[in-house]
């Protein structure tokens, strides 16, 4: 579905008509047609937009709507996408490998396909990381702890969705007392943590 808007709500919004048009047709629960999505990704979009990473990374791309979000706000922006193109934590097999490089195309986008829970440092030092790959409470732990000293924003997901997003997110912030900014997306929640990381160019 296309949005005809006026002035500079129109030159922001697109980047959402581009991804609409890349939308997934297997798609069976998220429509671009919802104000709602809509409006979860354009927080997504809004949030980089005034981080203004130079490099970033995602665990958890599945069709790689977020990531275009995000790269649509930083287009000059590398993208290490982490997913481990499986059918849990709402992931579809195949999404990753198939998909997601048709909709991230013309991106500087490096693929990965990896578990984060098998990994004990996120090997990549970014200025940005979203987490939204593993939803259970010790997978968004663990997450977090692997991004906690190479990444200084970190922007997870799900925070209003799932108990076990919420409470690893709500310990992590308070052991470390890094700041915070809770985002209502209208969708699922999530929250925006700055770290002590500051990355060197």
């Amino acid at each position: 579905m296309r949005i005809c808007l006026g002035g500079k709500e129109n030159r922001m919004t697109d980047w959402w008509n581009k991804l609409s048009d890349l939308w997934w047709d297997g798609e069976k629960n998220v429509f671009p047609s919802n104000p709602d999505v809509r409006y979860y990704y354009k927080q997504k979009y809004d949030v980089v937009n005034r981080i203004k990473p130079k490099l970033m990374a995602e665990i958890g791309v599945r069709a790689g709507y977020s990531s275009f979000a995000f790269l649509s706000a930083a287009p000059k922006a590398k993208m290490y996408a982490i997913d481990i193109d499986g059918n849990a934590h709402g992931g579809v097999k195949g999404l990753f490998i198939d998909v997601a490089p048709k909709v991230l195309k013309g991106f500087d986008v490096e693929f990965i396909t990896q578990n984060s829970q098998a990994i004990n440092e996120l090997p990549y030092q970014v200025d940005f990381i979203h987490i939204d790959g593993d939803h259970s409470y010790k997978g968004c732990r663990h997450d977090l702890e692997i991004s906690r000293e190479n990444a200084e924003w970190i922007l997870v997901d799900d925070y209003d969705f799932l108990r076990g997003v919420r409470l690893a997110v709500d310990e992590f912030v308070k052991e470390n007392s890094f700041s915070y900014e809770y985002i209502n997306d209208h969708f699922r929640g999530s929250v925006l943590i700055h770290t002590n990381f500051r990355r060197n160019d």
